[in-house]
């Protein structure tokens, strides 16, 4: 079946696009003056209302995307045309000038205060939502980042500590004091990255706010990688014996005739791990781990 269009029937449909698309386009990059008839009058009428206004189109101009800006822009005209009109109504209803006048500021300011509440939240919803998006995809590199860098401290630093020991002992491995070092630090990091990357979890779920002024795709991997600092240093306290709260079940692991198969190794494997998880997680942990006193029997262990 051939369907046979009329050269004209198309003309007119593209120029009621080009028409919508010039609609949108100088609705976006019109300042408010621009498109709003009779701005500076309410602007007489309600100076702070109109202030608020500006606010709010400076908020969506800057937070949300081109079609929820386009919104944002059309219900502030009409808040506007409805508070005109409204004022309009309210004024013919005064029997002299100066009650007209009152009664189209006070029904003009009722409906901008109105509509001024129901923009703000509708600003509200889809610049949090942004920014949860946001949010979540800084997480994704950030846990992208930590397997890469993860990976590449596993092979870089177990032949960094074979070349650094070479001189002394020659040895082409790693001893078992090495081996565990070097694992409780990856398990440690690991956990830190982990940690923050259930903090960050936590952060994007619904019940939590996310400031949308201050979210980037940085804001969630810099928290990863404030979990990896954190975690390596707290197990550089805990195994330089500066912070005494624990003691480090590697140490005894050690002391054991086959440390690769005493059953005490998956245990201070997953011990390193937790306590990474816990720095990642909760910096006020780390603080309140740090500023602890040593207490004798801290000592004693």
């Amino acid at each position: 079946m051939v369907v046979l269009r009329r050269p004209g029937a198309e003309s007119r449909r593209e120029q009621q696009e080009e028409g919508r698309e010039a609609e949108r386009t100088r609705l976006l990059r019109e300042p408010l003056d621009g498109v709003v008839e009779g701005l500076p009058e309410l602007r007489g009428i309600a100076p702070l209302l109109v202030c608020d206004f500006e606010f709010m189109d400076s908020e969506a101009g800057n937070f949300l995307e081109e079609r929820d800006r386009l919104t944002v822009r059309r219900m502030t005209i009409s808040a506007f045309s409805a508070a005109k009109s409204r004022g309009d109504v309210a004024s013919e209803l005064a029997s002299n000038d100066e009650q007209r006048e009152r009664n189209r500021s006070e029904e003009i300011t009722r409906v901008l205060e109105d509509r001024k509440g129901k923009i703000a939240a509708f600003i509200e919803e889809l610049t949090t939502v942004r920014a949860r998006k946001r949010y979540a995809r800084g997480f994704y590199w950030g846990v992208l980042a930590s397997i890469v860098v993860l990976a590449l401290m596993g092979l870089v630093m177990k032949d960094l500590v074979v070349v650094l020991r070479r001189p002394l002992e020659g040895g082409k491995q790693l001893n078992p004091k090495e081996f565990f070092a070097l694992r409780d630090s990856l398990a440690c990091i690991g956990g830190g990255s982990l940690g923050a990357a259930m903090s960050v979890l936590l952060r994007i779920g619904a019940d939590h706010r996310v400031p949308y002024r201050t979210t980037s795709k940085r804001t969630a991997f810099y928290r990863i990688i404030l979990g990896w600092l954190f975690a390596a240093g707290i197990l550089c306290l805990v195994k330089g014996h500066i912070v005494a709260v624990f003691p480090d079940p590697t140490e005894t692991l050690l002391k054991s005739k086959d440390p690769f198969n005493d059953a005490a190794v998956a245990q201070s494997f997953f011990f390193w791990v937790g306590i990474g998880i816990l720095a990642g997680f909760n910096e006020r942990w780390v603080k309140r781990l740090i500023s602890q006193p040593v207490t004798e029997k801290d000592k004693g262990t």
